[in-house]
């Protein structure tokens, strides 16, 4: 039986009630106390902000089934249907909240999408590469950094992926893994857009997002791409950390709107 959302009433509330709400969703393995410089940042704009970190891939960046259910339901959907007016922003990263935010905006009817003002995605869209050096470097990003300099990795990790790359290759190639972004890349997405990448990324190639990025142009969506030329994948909130926030505050004041901006952040500066 199929879950009806229920849409949002459209009474008219106080200002504080319309103050934007921001959800972040956080790369795979990583946890929630890993985001809090950029969940610092954003609390100029707003007390409501959600951080998850879902779980699309396991440690093998085999899909795990996850179709974002517990999120939508639980999570999401209870919390705008407290504030049915409330502009939603969303930062997104890598695949892991790539591939969720994907489900979400499938479920979401025209109304409830309406309310997501923009995204700002780090390290993603794209397709999964068929090159197998991106899987070998996204394995051994994942495996324990207190194990990667000794004979563990070589006699464990190295044996067990390359082998395992090249199925990948095989799988991915001849369409037997569902991807996400090419079907996401045909919805109506929000206006507002962000993308930050880097271009010698190692886990997910820089063109495959460009791509992404192209087909939202041609849509006539509002886009921005941030694209450095070297770093970590996922890291620039970090290592690059003025201009990364000042490309978010600039990209939150575009979603907001001029009225909205001076309504609930402007005042507070």
């Amino acid at each position: 039986m199929s879950e009806t959302i229920a849409e949002p009433s459209l009474a008219q509330q106080s200002c504080e009630d319309c103050t934007p709400v921001i959800f972040i969703l956080g790369f795979l393995n990583s946890k929630e106390e890993h985001f809090a410089p950029l969940k610092d940042y954003y609390s100029q704009f707003t007390p409501d902000i959600v951080t998850h970190v879902p779980r699309m891939y396991d440690q093998h960046f085999w899909m795990t089934g996850d179709n974002g259910h517990n999120f939508i339901y639980n999570i999401y959907l209870p919390k705008v249907a407290q504030k049915p007016n409330a502009p939603v922003i969303f930062h997104i990263f890598s695949q892991n909240g790539g591939y969720l935010f994907y489900y979400l905006w499938d479920a979401l009817n025209e109304t409830q999408r309406k309310q997501i003002k923009g995204f700002a995605i780090d390290g993603a869209p794209a397709y999964a590469s068929c090159n197998p050096r991106y899987y070998i470097n996204q394995r051994f990003y994942m495996w324990p950094r207190s194990e990667k300099t000794d004979h563990k990795f070589y006699l464990k990790c190295i044996p067990e992926h390359i082998p395992r790359a090249a199925l990948y290759t095989f799988l991915y190639f001849f369409g037997y893994f569902d991807q996400y972004a090419p079907k996401m890349a045909k919805f109506d997405l929000p206006q507002n857009q962000l993308y930050l990448c880097t271009k010698d990324d190692k886990l997910v190639k820089f063109d495959y997002i460009r791509d992404f990025v192209l087909s939202q142009l041609d849509k006539g969506k509002s886009v921005t791409l941030k694209a450095w030329d070297d770093g970590v994948h996922c890291a620039h909130f970090k290592t690059h950390q003025g201009e990364y926030f000042d490309l978010c505050g600039e990209f939150v004041k575009r979603s907001l709107g001029e009225r909205l901006y001076k309504c609930h952040v402007k005042a507070k500066l």
